[in-house]
């Protein structure tokens, strides 16, 4: 699969995933594996993008900043094995 989300980090919560219509994105065989997972998916399709990106500027705003956090610690704790 191309997405790489067998873990069970969408398992116990109801997700919606946003992508583009890149041809992965559409196998047949990626959807029946998310849908297995619970995984709404969400394709968008081509220029779209001057539509959704204040949506995907507000959407992912809060978790890249978490992410960043996140980083930011990592890197100053040193311990990086």
């Amino acid at each position: 699969m191309c997405l790489g989300v067998s873990s069970g980090w969408c398992r116990k919560n109801a997700f919606k995933l946003r992508l583009d219509s890149f041809r992965c994105n559409r196998m047949p065989s990626n959807q029946k594996e998310l849908r297995q997972i619970k995984l709404d998916l969400v394709i968008i399709p081509g220029d779209m993008t001057h539509l959704l990106q204040p949506s995907d500027i507000s959407d992912n705003k809060p978790m890249k900043e978490a992410i960043r956090r996140k980083w930011n610690a990592w890197l100053s704790d040193g311990n990086r094995t």
